[in-house]
């Protein structure tokens, strides 16, 4: 209050810190879709404040990847699928309005990657190969942007690996 900073604060009665942790006893999946919403409210809010701020953007961006993570993970794909794709739309949004910026490209290469191995994992094997050679061309731009640069082409190689068990799939 004194740095005039609008917030909320939500008690969780009766449960545990970690209560979002799925892999510990203390997870409660009611309250941890609560609070996953309630997250997203809170981004969504400030990105409608100011929706052309990449910041907010990339914020709003990394909850949906976490969510569509958690999801994923529980096993309810087309959850997972519309996180994934509201962390890309928002993610290809900051790269068309900055299409050199390396962590933008980064971003939406996850993105895709993410799209990608749900389509894998639902036998849609010619959409995960269109997603993941999407992923593979932002990859190499950020590998040739910095030739220094071991990590992304460490990323590059893990999308290139997902992109040819697609291939596989497909016999190419």
């Amino acid at each position: 209050k004194a740095n005039k900073k609008v917030y909320a604060v939500h008690m969780y009665d009766g449960k545990q810190h970690g209560f979002h942790n799925d892999t510990t006893p203390r997870f409660d999946a009611e309250s941890a879709k609560l609070a996953w919403t309630r997250t997203l409210e809170v981004f969504d809010a400030m990105l409608a404040d100011k929706p052309d701020d990449p910041a907010r953007q990339r914020n709003a961006a990394l909850a949906h990847k976490q969510i569509g993570a958690h999801y994923a993970g529980r096993l309810n794909p087309d959850a997972a699928r519309e996180h994934y794709q509201r962390a890309l739309d928002l993610d290809e949004r900051r790269l068309a309005a900055n299409p050199t910026q390396r962590s933008a490209m980064f971003d939406v290469a996850i993105d895709l990657a993410n799209l990608a191995n749900e389509a894998h994992k639902a036998s849609d094997h010619a959409a995960a190969a269109q997603l993941y050679e999407r992923s593979v061309a932002l990859r190499q731009r950020v590998a040739d942007s910095d030739a220094k640069d071991v990590q992304a082409k460490g990323r590059l190689a893990y999308a290139q690996s997902a992109l040819s068990r697609e291939y596989l799939h497909l016999g190419r």
